[in-house]
């Protein structure tokens, strides 16, 4: 289950980790909370059409008894024997009607909540049902530490990292001549429009290097409540002809083909996503040092990291990848080779299938 409110991190993990569970003969079906007209239900669509069956609880509120009644039902007709939640919504209604119904509760845990204030009053409600559930998997071991704090147990807890299909599984690899001409500066950020994401310092940083780089290109995808304050700020420094907004794209491997260099600048990460896929792609990335990046990609070799919020060393970086193609091919060559190593959706679907057997042979 999940409350979603577009195709972002989350609800990509979920698009990799069902198809592969079917794959790997689990009848698994995803009930999605989020009302059906808005983009929160498009995760659904999208696993529908891929044959996956699909629940719409069109939850226009918090909680409700329709919603539980509707949970309840769905239960019942599809035998489930497991719920798995993401994120607080659905582990609040999951381990409501779990406690109901007598099945297992587990819950995979996305973000640094302790970094959003504002969520704070369901996230003590989320801790009651955390502290519940019969198994709960932080997607990083900084998240881990936050959960302990929170007074889950360490026992019932396992970091899984987050995982995805080969884009490239035909084999069409990006090598530097399909690539064209390597140093045009063509930088791509992708995630929801929040002041968290920083995607304010990028415009910044094009602004800085649009001198020395003329033709210099930032392509941005998603949206959210910051789009406006960015868009003014990219038309307040006359930025118009070197920042695109793409909008919320369905089909993130338009940005990804198109790009250079990737930028994921976020002040807070769980296992990022758009991270992984930038790795897939082979491209070479800037990364902040926050969330579970640093246990994902090491600084010299699989990425550039940089402390968040320090523009001067984002410019300093893509100045270096600009300037340094055999090194920059071989960022994005061993960020290609750690995707296939950790991060692909057979090997996550495979620990949270140890996961469900260990909880339903307890």
């Amino acid at each position: 289950m999940i409350a979603s409110k577009g195709l972002y991190g989350a609800e990509r993990v979920l698009l990799n980790l069902l198809p592969a569970l079917k794959q790997a003969g689990i009848d698994v079906t995803l009930g999605c909370i989020s009302p059906i007209y808005s983009a929160g239900a498009d995760v659904g669509f999208e696993l529908r059409n891929q044959n996956l069956p699909v629940v719409f609880i069109d939850e226009q509120r918090k909680v409700s008894l329709r919603s539980l009644r509707l949970i309840w039902d769905t239960i019942k007709k599809t035998e489930a024997n497991i719920i798995h939640a993401h994120g607080y919504k659905a582990t609040i209604l999951g381990g409501m009607i779990t406690r109901i119904v007598g099945i297992p509760l587990v819950c995979t845990y996305h973000g640094e909540a302790e970094k959003r204030p504002e969520f704070s009053k369901y996230l003590a409600i989320e801790n009651i049902f955390l502290r519940k559930a019969e198994r709960v998997f932080p997607v990083s071991l900084r998240i881990r530490e936050e959960l302990i704090s929170r007074r889950v147990s360490q026992e019932k807890m396992s970091v899984i990292y987050n995982g995805i299909k080969d884009p490239l599984v035909k084999g069409d690899n990006r090598s530097s001549t399909e690539q064209g001409d390597h140093c045009l500066p063509h930088l791509a950020c992708v995630g929801r429009l929040i002041a968290t994401k920083r995607f304010d310092l990028a415009i910044e940083a094009v602004d800085m290097l649009r001198k020395e780089y003329p033709s210099i290109f930032l392509s941005i995808a998603g949206e959210g409540p910051y789009e406006g304050i960015l868009k003014r700020k990219v038309e307040d420094l006359g930025l118009k002809n070197h920042v695109r907004f793409l909008g919320y794209l369905k089909d993130m491997r338009k940005i990804y083909e198109m790009a250079k260099i990737f930028v994921l600048l976020s002040e807070t990460e769980g296992s990022p996503v758009a991270l992984i896929e930038a790795m897939a792609f082979s491209l070479p990335i800037i990364v902040t040092s926050v969330g579970a990046v640093p246990e994902m990609v090491e600084n010299g070799k699989h990425a550039l990291i940089i402390a968040p919020n320090d523009l001067a060393s984002l410019t300093k970086s893509i100045r270096y990848i600009m300037s340094n193609q055999k090194s920059s091919e071989a960022l994005g060559k061993a960020a290609r080779e750690k995707f296939l190593a950790n991060f692909n959706s057979e090997t996550m679907a495979g620990a949270y299938l140890e996961q469900y057997q260990t909880v339903l042979h307890k």
